[in-house]
Parts: structure tokens; sequence; C-alpha cells
């Protein structure tokens, strides 16, 4: 009788704490999660997300579902008589399900429970702002969740039923405003909106960035100067008010913190973290040694909190992106190509989106964290990272020769190994022909 007691109060306490959101294990849950090796530094969201059944990819302004055996993108709508991307009526484009008004290159998706999420710009009545859509996998139902009466959000990701971002106000004296905030996207608290996070007083932000999210975990880096007047702030004292700080806010318990190593001094920042093995790793830059590119850091492995650091691999360029698809971790020279071309251009008048460069070299490890391989990316009119995917295959487009055009092409994983520190192959494998909309979108972007 005794033993059927415990038996059933066990049973009990473990239904409470599975009816408080209480997840069975604090890792990553496929169809639920934030899908952090789609993260795409170039655009700071995602264009390319895995579902139940389909690769999903946003090219232009509308999102294609990839029926990765025929290689046939398909827009992601299937009402009746709806044109799609062939649709040329200004007014008419927006009735299609797959159509997602904004950047044409950095509007991300999210894919989440059978849903996409996106950000889209709207206009309605003379008032423009931005909207929440979500649409179904099959493309047959879109709903706006919830819409912004400004251009206030910034980087976003969604995760375990919430939507997550970064908002960027201004106030009614034009102060600017920054917070995370997190909208609850399904359950009892379904349309419910809160701020998880503001900066503190007396800090200039520059940015709140690198918002990710694993297990109950989210993740943003803070970057700002201490003090309220940034006209304070100049080439030779910018050292002395940096304000850089990697947050962690545990979802569960409700509770902020810094990830800092305990020797960590007060020019170095952690900038970014990957996720490897249920864990994170992440590297210091230091800013004493800015422009250094032969300065080096460790990468550090630690728990999810950030307890328990413990040195991963040694010297490791300070000027790297730590990326993961859980497979591999890959270690990229991109950041220094990138910031080589801009400093040595800020004194000039060249454009440094013209300028050739290096190509981008990536060092990927397996999970006993030896060295698989070391890969140069075949990009070379400018650096260019792209995000690793999950799964066996990394998608990824650019623009055709002309500009008219999209080409989706693929690196096959299984090729890691056969580099040997030459190019990686890019598996071609349709291209899309862009909207008259999206072409003349194109040619503004290019000043044509």
């Amino acid at each position: 009788m005794k033993k059927m007691i415990f038996v059933l109060y066990a049973a009990i306490i473990l239904l409470s704490l599975t009816a408080c959101g209480e997840p069975e294990q604090d890792t990553f849950i496929e169809g639920m999660d934030y899908q952090y090796p789609f993260y795409d530094r170039n655009i700071w969201t995602s264009s390319v997300q895995r579902g139940n059944d389909a690769v999903f990819i946003k090219i232009g302004y509308y999102i294609y579902k990839l029926d990765e055996k025929s290689g046939i993108l398909t827009p992601l709508c299937n009402r009746p008589n709806c044109l799609h991307n062939h649709e040329n009526d200004p007014d008419r484009v927006s009735d299609c399900n797959a159509y997602i008004k904004g950047d044409l290159y950095e509007t991300g998706i999210a894919c989440m429970d059978g849903y996409l999420y996106a950000v889209a710009d709207y206009a309605d009545n003379g008032t423009f702002g931005q909207c929440l859509c979500r649409i179904s996998e099959d493309g047959s139902k879109r709903e706006n969740v919830y819409t912004w009466k400004d251009n206030v959000v910034e980087e976003w990701c969604v995760h375990r039923n919430a939507f997550y971002y970064v908002e960027h106000a201004y106030d009614e004296n034009n102060h600017e405003q920054y917070a995370i905030k997190e909208l609850k996207l399904a359950g009892g608290s379904k349309g419910k909106m809160r701020t998880i996070y503001e900066p503190p007083e007396g800090i200039s932000v520059y940015s709140l960035s690198s918002l990710c999210a694993y297990g109950r975990h989210l993740y943003v880096e803070i970057s700002g100067a201490k003090t309220k007047n940034p006209a304070e702030v100049n080439d030779d004292n910018w050292l002395d008010y940096q304000y850089e700080k990697m947050l962690h806010y545990d979802l569960q318990k409700d509770t902020l913190s810094e990830i800092r190593l305990p020797d960590q001094s007060d020019s170095e920042s952690i900038t970014e973290v990957a996720f490897w093995q249920d864990h994170i790793v992440f590297c210091l830059f230091d800013y004493k040694a800015l422009y250094q590119y032969d300065a080096a850091s460790d990468l550090y492995i630690a728990d999810l909190d950030g307890n328990n650091a413990e040195v991963l691999l040694k010297d490791i360029p300070q000027y790297r992106w730590i990326s993961s698809d859980g497979t591999y971790l890959y270690i990229s020279d991109c950041p220094e190509q990138l910031t080589r071309i801009y400093h040595n251009s800020s004194n000039s008048d060249e454009d440094p989106e013209q300028k050739q460069d290096a190509p981008v070299t990536v060092e990927v490890y397996d999970r006993d964290m030896k060295l698989a391989d070391t890969m140069q990316a075949p990009f070379h009119k400018f650096p260019h990272e792209p995000a690793y995917g999950m799964g066996d295959r990394m998608y990824l487009w650019r623009l055709n020769d002309a500009g008219d055009s999209a080409v989706l092409s693929y690196l096959d994983k299984s090729d890691i190994g056969t580099c040997h520190g030459e190019e990686y192959r890019l598996t071609e494998v349709c291209t899309q022909q862009f909207s008259e909309l999206e072409r003349n979108d194109l040619k503004e972007y290019s000043g044509e």
C-alpha cells in the first residue's frame, strides 16, 4: 500500500513538472527549438529551415518548399488561382501566402511545430510597421500573429512556443530604447507579451545582438559604452568606456546572468556562443588587440549556463566565427577577411564590397575534436560565410551573373574530409527566376 502511494505521488509530481513546462532534457528538441545550425551571420537570421517533411527556403520575397529528391521549388501557397511569384500587380502580391515583404536578403524565416514564421513589413491606410506572420507547412493557412506600429524588431528567433526578439524603438523624445521581449505563441499564455531584459541605466547601447536559444536558455550580447552621452567617447578613450557582455537568460527560472570567465579582463568579451554536444563553446575577443590578426584566444566549452568552463582548443585566432551543425564544429576566418577589407578601405573611396580578397578558410572538427578537414569557400567577390544547416546538406542561394535569378546549391557534407585545404564543391539544385517586382527592387539596391 505504501509502495502504491509512493508511485502515485511520484506520478503526480512528474505530471505537475510537465504541466509547468519542465523539459525532460535540457537539450535540442527538433521541431520545437530554435534551429541554430541555420543561423546565417550575413542576415542575422535564417533563410533556410527544416520542417517536418521538407526544407523551406526564403528567396527574395517568397518562401519556397524544396523537394530534395526532385530539386523542385514550390511557393509555399496553395491558394487557388494564385500567380505566386509571377504576380506583377503590386496590389495583389500580398494575397499569396508565400509572399513576405521585407528586405530582399535579410528577412528570414523560422520553422516550429508545423508552421513557418517571418517578420514582414506591412502598410495599412498610411500606417507602416511590421507583423509576425505564421504560415502552415502545406501553405494552406496564413495569419498575422502580432503587429507592431513601427519597424522595431531587429534580431529574433522562435523557440519552444515563443517568439523572442530585440526591440529597438524610440520614445516621444526620440531617445533610443532597447529591450529583449518574449511573445507566447501557444498555450494558456498565447498572445502575452513581456519584457525579459532592459539594459541598465547609464549605458549607451550600440546593439543587442547574437540572439540565440538552446534548451531553456536564451543568449544575447550587449555592446555599448558606460555613459549616457555618446559624445564623450572618442578614438582615444573608447576602451575606457567599453561595455560588452554576453548575457544568459534562464527561461525556466526567469533569471539573468553574465557569462564570464573567472580570469577574464575588462577589455575581453564573449561576443558569440555556439552549441556543441549540449554545451556552449566560445572564444574571448580582446579589444586591446583590435586589428591584430595574429592575436589568439583559447576555445572554451561550458555548461549551458556558462558554468564549469574549460579549454577545448588552444590558440584560436580571435577573428574567427564558431559554428556547429551538431555533427561538426566549424571554425572560420570570415570575420578576419571582412575586417581586413573594411578596415583597409575605411580611409579610401574604394567600395569594400568590390574588393577582391582571399577566400574564407574553414577548419572542420568532428565530435571527438579531431580535425576532419580544412576547406575554402568558393566565393571570391566578397567573403561569405553560409549557415551549415542540419542534416547532410548545406543549402545556400546566390545571385546569378545576370542578377535576375537565384541559384540554389548545396554542399554535400559527405565531401568533408576530401578537401584538404582546397575549395569545397557546390552542387547546383535549380535556378529560381525573380519576379518583375523583385528584379526592379534589385536594381534599386544596386543603384542601376
